[in-house]
């Protein structure tokens, strides 16, 4: 048998949420693509025909991308691999409570660049706020009286958070 050839291009970084773009040359038709994460563990795996695919789905870390040419009857299989990352992508969270008077609703808002559930702590008790298009908010009419700070989490891997200071953050019922 013949010897067959790949070579995979530079794969460009990309933030998380976009389509990594893998293309390389070779000789052959069929071919496998495997990404990798730092592990070793597959990310993705699939066999194609083209030269080219675009991924997406994969959080943010660094990858390896190998391809395999998978050769045929008269070629034997050949592979080549190279790396790229999927960076973090900003999060600035904001949240904003009303101060508010015992007995009567209090609304809680967050505002961010990624949607999700937020996890808002008033002292002790937690609330879960649904972000939708930057923005989630949720009301509150069963606080004791006291002096509440608000702390918020998220948590999500892709994500580099920064909280802006909390507007109202003590609220006094």
């Amino acid at each position: 048998k013949a010897n067959s050839k790949v070579t995979a291009n530079p794969v460009s970084d990309v933030n998380y949420g976009q389509n990594v773009a893998v293309s390389f040359e070779g000789d052959g038709t069929s071919y496998n693509v495997t990404v990798y994460d730092k592990n070793n563990n597959v990310a993705f795996t699939k066999i194609i025909n083209e030269k080219s695919i675009n991924i997406s789905g994969l959080n943010a870390g660094e990858y390896n991308v190998t391809v395999v040419n998978l050769g045929n009857t008269n070629r034997t299989q050949s592979k080549n691999s190279t790396t790229f990352n999927v960076n973090k992508i900003n999060n600035n969270i904001k949240v904003d409570v009303n101060n508010g008077t015992y007995g009567k609703e209090i609304t809680v808002t967050v505002t961010a660049d990624v949607d999700g559930d937020y996890t808002v702590s008033l002292n002790t008790r937690n609330i879960t706020v649904y972000v939708e298009n930057g923005k989630g908010s949720q009301t509150l009419d069963d606080l004791d009286a006291g002096d509440y700070t608000a702390n918020v989490t998220f948590n999500n891997v892709n994500c580099n958070m920064y909280f802006a200071c909390v507007h109202n953050g003590h609220c006094w019922l």
